[in-house]
């Protein structure tokens, strides 16, 4: 049987959900764009590190696992316009992991990584010019009443 691969779009690839997803995404053949803030190699749950290639702009290939730099915090997840563009050319489904999780945090952050990092990812996917990519986001992914998915509106 022939899986279906994807070029996927990760946020908070190096934290605990992300990085264990790119890892496991990767294994099953999908090409794994990793959007990170601050570093970009990406340790897995097993403490083994994946060192992901930059990403060039240019689709990369099933089975590997690039990183670009961006912050969900800002609108177009902090990316140049062109970068922005062909990211979104290429991405075909985005999981949206990055959360602030700190209780000690200030409210503010959590408020701007958690609820304005969501919106501009959603608008990020809606704004794509290919495929309309679907949306799955849980700060909180232990229990399944807290995933919420926001489904791709219709061309």
């Amino acid at each position: 049987m022939q899986r279906h691969r994807r070029r996927i779009l990760v946020t908070g690839a190096t934290g605990l959900i992300g990085s264990e997803l790119c890892g496991q995404l990767v294994e099953r053949g999908h090409a794994v764009i990793a959007l990170v803030h601050r570093r970009h190699d990406i340790l897995r749950n097993n403490g083994s590190v994946l060192h992901p290639a930059a990403y060039t702009g240019t689709p990369p290939r099933y089975g590997a696992l690039h990183w670009t730099a961006g912050d969900v915090r800002k609108p177009s997840l902090g990316l140049e316009a062109n970068e922005a563009i062909a990211l979104a050319s290429v991405v075909e489904v985005i999981i949206h992991c990055a959360a602030e999780t700190k209780f000690s945090s200030a409210s503010d952050l959590h408020r701007i990584v958690n609820v304005e990092g969501t919106r501009n990812v959603a608008r990020f996917a809606r704004a794509s010019q290919g495929p309309i990519p679907g949306l799955v986001q849980s700060a909180r992914p232990m229990s399944a009443e807290n995933v919420q998915v926001m489904s791709p509106r219709r061309r």
